[in-house]
């Protein structure tokens, strides 16, 4: 979470030299007294175990969350609860403007009368995906009912002449589900599904398999928590300035966590036209290391960085790195393989144990 103004790290990393020149560490861990009993046992073990890697001066490899070049990740997802005008148009360049594309949910009782917009902005390479078919939640709902609905949502919004992926993804409106839409949107072949926060400790996507597939990393449904409060959120209350910089301070925030960002904005946003310049300048700042990407295509990477596994193992001559793809297709986007090194100002060098492959690039990154 984020509050203006106020610490929030939660682990905090230390060298400091002493006065006999030798340096010393320190890890400080302060996660809440709940969360020993509320959380896994296996993850409180890993964070412990990377603290002591750090503290012992060992080596250290895992796969990064985002592909290269990417070190974190933001969704704009524009809900389409009113009929899609001109205005849509224009936000959308100005996204496009920066780098990134947004993912529009659309409500099926706006979808007639916003066909002819939507379509323009499907053909500048935004994604359209469903909302629901009114502005009404699911939750308590019988699967009967549920079911209905999303099947004539997909109806009328097919018959409105807008076509979506096969896969796309869905959300319901104001995030409004229980355990009967999660079922249903595995049910039927949604892409994503947008979740509240609640449904991980983690500010990053996770894979919610179908079941019986052959190769999970394939067809899964992958899952995509709102970590992030939307800046006309945060503008609400006080003055919207100041609002609006707390928002940005928050995405910056989860930037440097390497963290998801699922960021809703209403269409016909009611921000300013200087605001948006604002916002818009933020992540034009940011886009060549935060990945302004649709929801399926986070959700897509998302599904193949399944499939890969990362380890260094105890070698003779040093440690090895042994990386594994187990998916059944190619990756789209290249992978990247984050080394902690023992000590800072070291430098890591590849050497092929095999001498048959081309080495991975390799970067300092700090």
């Amino acid at each position: 979470t984020f509050v203006p103004g106020k610490t929030t790290q939660v682990i905090v990393f230390d060298e400091r030299r002493q006065l006999s020149g030798l340096l010393s560490r320190s890890v400080v861990l302060g996660y809440p007294e709940r969360l020993w009993l509320s959380s896994d046992p296996k993850l409180m073990e890993a964070i412990a175990h990377n603290a002591l890697l750090w503290l012992l001066r060992q080596p250290g490899a895992y796969l990064s969350a985002w592909p290269q070049p990417y070190s974190s990740a933001l969704v704009l997802a524009v809900d389409a609860v009113e009929v899609m005008v001109d205005t849509d148009v224009n936000f959308s360049k100005m996204l496009e403007d920066v780098g990134g594309h947004a993912t529009y949910y659309l409500l099926s009782d706006a979808a007639a009368k916003s066909a002819s917009v939507t379509k323009k902005i499907q053909a500048k390479g935004h994604e359209i995906a469903y909302l629901g078919d009114r502005f009404e939640g699911f939750r308590d709902q019988p699967a009967a009912v549920q079911i209905k609905r999303m099947d004539h949502m997909r109806k009328v919004i097919s018959d409105a002449g807008i076509s979506l992926e096969p896969h796309a993804g869905f959300r319901a409106p104001m995030e409004s589900y229980d355990k009967t839409t999660e079922k249903l949107v595995k049910d039927r072949q949604f892409g994503h599904f947008v979740a509240f926060m609640d449904s991980t400790d983690a500010r990053l996507p996770f894979v919610a398999p179908r079941g019986g597939e052959a190769d999970p990393s394939a067809s899964s449904l992958i899952v995509l928590p709102r970590t992030q409060t939307g800046p006309e959120e945060w503008m609400e209350e006080g003055d919207p300035d100041e609002g609006l910089q707390s928002f940005l301070k928050a995405l910056d925030l989860a930037d440097k966590m390497s963290g998801f960002s699922f960021v809703s904005i209403p269409n016909q946003s009611l921000m300013t036209s200087e605001q948006l310049a604002v916002l818009f300048k933020h992540l034009k700042g940011r886009n060549e290391h935060m990945w302004l990407g649709t929801a399926s295509q986070v959700a897509q990477w998302w599904r193949e960085r399944a499939a890969v596994s990362v380890r260094l193992e105890a070698g003779i001559g040093g440690p090895v790195l042994v990386v594994n793809h187990g998916g059944s297709k190619p990756l789209t986007r290249p992978a990247t393989v984050w080394v902690n090194l023992p000590a800072s100002g070291g430098t890591l060098r590849l050497v092929d144990s095999k001498g048959s492959q081309k080495l991975p690039k390799t970067v300092a990154v700090d």
